[in-house]
């Protein structure tokens, strides 16, 4: 069982930085002195930092590896303005940050949710919208009189941005009223299906029959909000789809949460999130409320679960790894057992049991479900961390991005800020990596109140992308958005 590293393995502040600010057509940029470029780390140093800027204000909503290095952005950036901070463009780059080509697709009532790229470029989105927008196949059919976003969408792009095609979503309540489906995570397989997972209350066709959120029937209200995981071909033809439904006492803390998916080289399907006590993943009511991973076939058998009794929380993030293993990362609080050993997670001293009041967790399972091994962040000291996203390299090495509040520890040292009350702590984005058995190797933390999103690239480095908005500093470098919202992409080699 891997143990957390007591190696200060924190990499060095790195001055050497590609300076890059321009706009969407001719970016403009020089490269930093030679003296500076040689005072680098050995592990996690900055290889690069690029920030764009458009007409209006610039959102990043995804972010995804590109197969052959690179990497493709998903959000509202380009030569238009979005007026409502509505709407879709898709903007993929080289390897040096420097921008390939860019497309807006939209200025429409859409958000989009999550992006992955299939093995030949293509490009696999899905999101939320409202109205009936076009992304470029014809209208999304309607969803109106609401500004809830009830509708959802799965969408294909070819590797130029073209749409090959789209499809629209969403749920009825009992007397047929518009209910909330939203998916939360979209992956593909070698064949580049798309699988995706969500929420949704009510009933929801997603082309295999109508799929009911609650045992009983949902009349629409929180209380019945249930899952849903899907399996569409590579053109967009339903193969499975099956509801992981709430049931009878589930209050809307306790219903099922859906926060993962990812495929294995077979093509299985792997989900995470957290169970209700009456969700059923394919071979009988649970009975427990408890974070989960589970295994299905590439036609939607259930293989195996793993539940984490005893826990609360959320599996959020999964990755096949070797020869089907399975990683992941969790936000778990309470005590459970994980390879015959007992973990506590969260401070039972600071306040209820439930989120956020859990430590990160980082772990293992093998081909068949059973445990490997596991590493605790922050076991008990007090503060606030959450794990957010988890990304791995050609090397089998873990990256984590997440945020803490206060003073944390993800491995190598303590990192935050103790100073202030509770409540008025800052939240710090910071990325972390660890090896594939779940040995600390470095970590960043950046200031205040933003998520880094994560892509993966080839010879061990990293892209992290964000929306700029005033001023962020990295590497001891100030960053200052030109408008309201800028796009800052900053790349971390090993």
């Amino acid at each position: 069982m891997a143990q957390k590293s007591g190696i200060r393995g924190r990499c060095a502040v790195a001055l050497a930085v590609l300076l890059l600010t321009g706009g969407w057509s001719e970016p403009a940029g020089r490269e930093a002195p030679e003296a500076a470029a040689a005072q680098t780390a050995a592990s996690g140093r900055t290889a690069w930092i690029r920030k764009y800027g458009g007409m209006g204000a610039e959102h990043l909503d995804a972010l995804s590896a590109h197969p052959q290095g690179g990497f493709l952005a998903v959000g509202r950036f380009g030569p238009v303005a979005f007026p409502r901070e509505e709407g879709l463009a898709l903007g993929l780059y080289n390897a040096d940050g420097s921008l390939a080509w860019s497309r807006v697709v939209t200025t429409e009532a859409v958000h989009a949710t999550s992006v992955t790229l299939t093995s030949l470029g293509n490009i696999l989105l899905v999101g939320r919208y409202r109205g009936s927008p076009d992304l470029g196949a014809g209208p999304l059919p309607a969803v109106t009189g609401s500004q809830s976003w009830e509708g959802f969408f799965i969408a294909k792009f070819s590797p130029t941005g073209q749409t090959v095609w789209t499809q629209g979503f969403s749920a009825l309540g009992i007397r047929g009223e518009l209910q909330r489906a939203a998916p939360s995570a979209v992956a593909t397989d070698a064949a580049g299906s798309l699988v995706v997972t969500g929420a949704f209350r009510g009933t929801l066709d997603l082309g295999g029959g109508p799929l009911s959120s609650h045992l009983t029937g949902n009349t629409g209200e929180a209380w019945g909000e249930g899952g849903f995981v899907a399996k569409f071909s590579w053109e967009g033809k339903h193969q499975w789809s099956a509801a992981l439904q709430s049931g009878v006492f589930d209050t809307p803390g306790k219903t099922p949460r859906l926060q993962s998916i990812t495929t294995d080289p077979e093509g299985n399907v792997l989900l995470g999130g957290s169970s209700g006590a009456w969700m059923n993943l394919g071979d009988g009511v649970l009975g427990v409320q408890a974070p989960f991973i589970a295994k299905y076939s590439a036609t939607g058998r259930l293989l195996w679960k793993r539940l984490f009794g005893g826990a609360y929380g959320d599996v959020m993030g999964l990755q096949a790894q070797g020869t089907g293993q399975v990683a992941f990362i969790g936000n778990f609080g309470g005590s459970f057992t994980f390879g015959g050993r007992s973990y506590l997670g969260g401070d039972p001293r600071r306040g209820p049991p439930a989120p956020p009041n859990t430590n990160g967790f980082v772990g293992q399972l093998s081909a068949t479900g059973t445990d490997a091994w596991l590493t605790s962040v922050e076991t008990g000291n007090g503060a606030s961390l959450t794990f957010e996203q988890l990304r791995m390299g050609e090397d089998r090495t873990l990256t984590v991005s997440g945020w803490g509040v206060g003073e944390f520890d993800l491995g190598g040292g303590t990192l935050g800020d103790a100073d202030g009350a509770p409540f008025l702590q800052a939240v710090r984005p910071f990325v972390a990596r660890y090896s594939g058995e779940g040995q600390f190797q470095w970590d960043h933390v950046a200031a205040y109140d933003r998520l880094f999103l994560m892509a993966p690239q080839p010879a061990g480095g990293l892209v992290l992308g964000t929306t700029l908005s005033g001023t962020l500093e990295l590497d001891g470098q100030p960053w200052t958005s030109s408008g309201a919202a800028d796009l800052l992409y900053w790349k971390m080699q090993d």
